[in-house]
């Protein structure tokens, strides 16, 4: 037989699954009489293979008929006690013990032989542990509700019986299958609920229905849980496009994990020769950035700072819990632990009365001002880009900021955001980092400024495609506040920001090695939602700079468009667009030299769009004159780049 004719015939007869899953159905039903109608719901809606009753008073002698179901019922020792366990007619079952509000069946699933049994204890007497030993060497499940409360299963307050059940749980090394939520009405405790000598496979949640006393509990194993996971797995990848967004990773390179740096030396593996590496290369990066006394925009940003920083501190507006509760919900659930070891998932499964604590903390920092010291410190862990042991260059350091900060900054960002769109501060050519602003528009906006341009054949257009070096990293503070005067920002938020940027420092993690602390003197953290807002209040005025010109911006990329004259011969336009080109060059020159924003060479590219099969292909050279300007250790005193133009 051939692979392709056993492959056909497993479509046709796939194997069958060895395992049998188990959903069962716990309910204090307080008198079958006079809630039957609840038993009937909860069966027709969860349709469980086994449904245990407790307190189902003086109609056990005659229950009800239920397709489908046999009854197995035993009374109790008063008119509103009693038990019984409900059994799917597929199911084989054999009655072990019977005693007053206990039964004990034996359950073969399969090749697998369990116990499950059905327990009543009314209060304040004490649990039948007696009865629960009996045939304790075979697995086993005893449901029922216990009126046994300790903190230990989540309740409030712990009563005798709770006391004496968790030192024999204890004792005998047995497990709980207990709902998280209460599942009695009167009282915030958890009653209802399994003993077994193996949990892992059971979960159990408390449902929210019914007329009686107790909320029902459905409880099922793992592999139930596990089966209805893949399902609707598998429903959501069959809608729409999701299965792109399933098969998307796959596609990234494989990056393996830093194992140590390579250098002039050779190569570094000691872990605390690496941080201290890492820790020079980032100091030269962060430092204190040169200006130039003789330059306009930079006395203008040196007399804004000053004069910002003369200013005591300015009182935020109080914030409410509810601006807190809506950062929570903007936070993605990341595992990923910053310095003081919180995660962001651990902040959203946090009590109430935390986020109060929290709410109070936060109006303390609006009512000075001030922002917390220690969240101005940074995590930083770096991820090779390129091999095992890359070079300084070829390392992407990711920043874990303090996720309480974050949530902090999160507020003050949506009331920035809140400026920005009553002022009108977005200009038309950004998109990226702000709503309702996306890169398909900036694309589709692009394209067609292009389609137009060489609709005639003698009309060619040029872009050039310019790209910053390190970008947020490189984001002059006094310029910043420069800016943000300039565009009437509220002076509490500018004093903010301003109190925001300073004493900022970082280390870095490498295993369990930690670098010495660094101080940052530019740039605004990675990790923060404020980088990407402040960044684009840095350039706002970048469009201003090409006047003549078609710029299009996203986040941190500028696309400088020069078009060809219709009037004029293609040959006769490739030429101009030279001259225009290197003009573009000259304002983009100065736009670095005044920001103190360094172009990045390497990434900088240009195209050439047009009719003409085989053109002449215009020369861009860009020259950036700069005197006593120190970026990464590099004297720079004059930069040529020749772009080559990649013709599609």
């Amino acid at each position: 037989m051939s692979d392709f004719d056993i492959c056909k015939q497993w479509k046709k007869e796939r194997p069958t699954i060895e395992y049998q899953s188990l959903n069962l159905l716990l309910f204090n039903i307080q008198c079958l009489s006079t809630h039957i109608a609840d038993l009937d719901f909860l069966i027709s809606t969860y349709i469980p293979q086994i449904c245990i009753l407790t307190g189902v008073g003086s109609k056990i002698k005659n229950p009800p008929n239920i397709p489908f179901y046999n009854w197995i019922c035993q009374e109790g020792t008063n008119a509103f006690g009693g038990v019984a366990i409900i059994i799917h007619n597929s199911l084989k079952t054999k009655t072990i013990v019977q005693a007053p509000n206990f039964i004990l069946i034996e359950l073969t699933v399969l090749s697998e032989t369990i116990l499950i049994g059905a327990i009543y204890v009314p209060p304040g007497s004490s649990v039948p542990f007696n009865l629960l030993e009996t045939h304790v060497s075979k697995n086993f499940y005893i449901f029922g509700d216990y009126n046994a409360k300790h903190s230990q299963w989540r309740c409030n307050t712990n009563n005798s019986s709770g006391n004496e059940l968790k030192s024999w749980l204890d004792e005998k090394g047995y497990q709980l299958i207990a709902p998280i939520k209460p599942t009695s009405k009167r009282s915030d405790a958890v009653i209802d609920f399994g003993i077994t000598n193996d949990a892992t496979r059971w979960r159990s949640e408390t449902i929210i229905e019914g007329t009686s006393d107790h909320y029902p509990v459905y409880a099922y194993d793992r592999c139930l849980y596990q089966q209805k996971q893949t399902e609707n797995r598998l429903a959501w990848i069959a809608q729409g496009n999701n299965i792109w967004k399933l098969v998307h990773p796959i596609f990234h390179p494989y990056s393996p994990a830093l194992s140590g740096l390579t250098t002039n030396e050779g190569i570094i593996k000691n872990p605390q020769t690496i941080v201290d590496t890492l820790a020079d290369h980032h100091e030269k990066h962060f430092e204190t950035p040169t200006h130039d006394s003789g330059t306009l925009a930079h006395v203008e940003a040196i007399e804004a700072y000053t004069n910002i920083s003369y200013l005591p501190n300015i009182p935020l507006e109080q914030i409410s819990i509810e601006e807190v509760h809506s950062a929570l919900k903007r936070t993605q659930n990341k595992k990923s632990t910053d310095c003081d070891g919180i995660s962001a998932l651990h902040l959203k499964q946090m009590p109430e009365e935390f986020i109060k604590i929290i709410t109070i903390g936060f109006n303390k920092m609006a009512e000075t001002g001030s922002y917390l010291k220690r969240s101005k410190h940074a995590k930083v862990i770096c991820i090779s880009k390129e091999g095992m042991y890359p070079t300084l260059n070829k390392l992407r350091p990711i920043s874990l900021i303090s996720n309480i900060g974050k949530l902090f900054e999160k507020i003050i960002h949506k009331r920035i955001l809140k400026w920005c769109k009553e002022k009108g501060i977005y200009v038309d050519e950004q998109s990226g980092f702000t709503p309702e602003r996306r890169l398909q528009t900036r694309i589709l906006t692009l394209v067609e400024d292009l389609r137009l341009t060489v609709a005639a054949c003698n009309r060619p257009a040029l872009v050039i495609f310019v790209d910053f070096l390190s970008a947020f990293d490189r984001i002059w503070h006094l310029m910043l506040i420069r800016n943000l005067i300039k565009l009437d920002c509220p002076l509490l938020i500018i004093r903010w920001i301003f109190s925001w940027l300073q004493e900022r420092s970082m280390s870095i993690h490498y295993g369990n090695t930690v670098s010495r602390c660094i101080k940052l003197f530019v740039g605004t953290p990675q990790g923060s939602v404020l980088a990407a807002t402040l960044f684009l209040l840095q350039i706002h005025y970048l469009p201003q700079y090409f006047l003549n010109m078609t710029t299009h911006l996203f986040a941190d990329d500028l696309a400088i468009m020069i078009m060809g004259s219709i009037e004029k011969k293609f040959s006769q336009n490739i030429l101009e667009l030279e001259v225009q080109a290197r003009l573009a060059m000259d304002i983009l020159s100065k736009y670095s030299y005044d920001y103190i924003l360094p172009v990045n060479i390497d990434k900088t590219n240009a195209l050439l769009v047009r009719s003409v099969v085989a053109p002449q292909y215009p020369v861009i050279t860009y020259r950036m004159k700069v005197e006593n300007f120190n970026f990464n250790r590099i004297q720079v005193s004059s930069l040529t780049l020749l772009i080559d133009l990649d013709i599609y």
